[in-house]
């Protein structure tokens, strides 16, 4: 074989051992098209301990949601997500209260009465292509109409249903849902085995804030797997409302992981599983009004699992 032929047969491998190696790199970040509708069915549980007086008590909460997710409206800088809650099943326990929803029973009792206008009530998000919620609102509007229900007489009963409602519906905590189960994309080009990390503040109840750093698994045109670990910790020196009139510090710290199985087309996760662990103290500051006669820590730890499962209609 002749050195000329020699030569073109290593251009020619060398050009494609370069496309090949380009086809490697992928550009994360969300491809929507206006009218786009995701169906997301969520399934999540969380358990709370408390430590009063040497004693635990646990909360636990669980949580069954179909939400339909429909793109609106399309900018370069963000989409307009409408969504919409369509089946809700609630179980939330502790300190002797019990809450039970399920919408789709048709039963007429006074907790499904009260969770039902929420069904089918229209939300609103914004988004960045790199999956950066900007906004959220739509849902909190409904929280007066629940308590009225309910029929509600004590201060300290309609303060824990108005915090329970914030925790699962309000604006900064459900952003804060959507934001772990969304992947923050980079504004760059990744192929498998690369890695990023952002900032994400947890509004609401926590005030957190999550050290995020993420790893493409795998990615090819067909298939693409992701994976986050993140630090979670709490400014404990902010002083917040703890509900019941109270207020207080919450010193909070721990690990949240996930796994992200993502459609290449749209950029979307189509499941995704995510698992967190906390661990801390409330500090309740002293209340003569709630014959709180000095400062209370209270030990308390937190560990939750969601999972989602999503569809591309």
């Amino acid at each position: 074989m002749t050195r000329p032929i020699i030569f073109c047969l290593f251009l020619l491998g060398l050009g494609f051992f370069q496309a090949a190696a380009a086809q490697d790199y992928q550009d994360l970040r969300y491809k929507l098209t206006q009218g786009d509708r995701f169906e997301v069915t969520e399934h999540s549980q969380e358990d709370s301990y408390l430590t009063l007086d040497g004693i635990q008590k646990r909360t636990t909460r669980q949580m069954d949601a179909v939400i339909l997710f429909t793109v609106t409206a399309l900018t370069p800088a963000a989409a307009t997500i409408e969504g919409k809650i369509t089946q809700l099943t609630l179980v939330s326990s502790g300190d002797n209260q019990r809450v039970s929803v399920n919408t789709k029973s048709g039963e007429e009792d006074v907790y499904n009465k009260a969770f039902r206008p929420i069904i089918g009530k229209p939300f609103n998000l914004t988004m960045s292509p790199y999956g950066i919620i900007k906004t959220i609102s739509g849902l909190e509007s409904a929280f007066d109409g629940i308590i009225n229900t309910l029929g509600l007489k004590k201060t300290e009963e309609k303060d824990a249903m108005r915090q329970l409602l914030q925790s699962l519906f309000g604006a900064e905590p459900l952003k804060a849902r959507l934001t772990l189960i969304l992947p923050h994309y980079p504004s760059h080009q990744v192929r498998s085995g690369d890695t990023w990390s952002d900032v994400v503040y947890t509004d609401g109840f926590y005030h957190g804030r999550i050290n995020n750093y993420w790893k493409m698994e795998y990615g090819d045109a067909h298939t693409i797997r992701l994976s986050n670990k993140g630090k979670f910790s709490t400014d404990k020196s902010e002083e917040v409302d703890m509900g019941s009139g109270l207020r207080g510090l919450i010193d909070l710290g721990g690990e949240t992981q996930g796994q992200f199985a993502v459609e290449p087309e749209t950029g979307w996760p189509n499941l995704c599983t995510q698992h967190t662990e906390l661990e801390g103290k409330y500090t309740y500051k002293a209340n003569k009004k709630l014959k709180i006669k000095k400062d209370l820590e209270v030990p308390v730890r937190v560990v939750s699992d969601i999972s989602y499962h999503i569809k591309h209609l």
